[in-house]
């Protein structure tokens, strides 16, 4: 809804899409989950990663950076 703001009322979208006006707003004014902060850090984190390793790094590094992100997450209890 909020890509389409400029062209149709909100009214109209939520309506067609069965959700409450109120509801999109509310959605819309909440901060990021502590999900959707950590993986903007891990998304964050990589291209230095890739960096540090002179753009060697493949599926095999990149797996050891996530599952070290989910341990340090674990160990600092939080959710991975």
């Amino acid at each position: 809804m909020s890509t389409n703001r400029g062209c149709f009322p909100t009214a109209t979208m939520a309506r067609m899409l069965g959700v409450f006006r109120a509801g999109f707003h509310v959605w819309r004014d909440r901060p990021p989950s502590a999900h959707a902060q950590a993986d903007a850090a891990l998304i964050a984190r990589v291209p230095t990663e890739h960096a540090i390793s002179r753009q060697t790094y493949g599926h095999r590094a990149c797996t050891l950076i996530c599952a070290t992100v989910a341990s340090d997450t674990a160990a600092n209890g939080l959710r991975a």
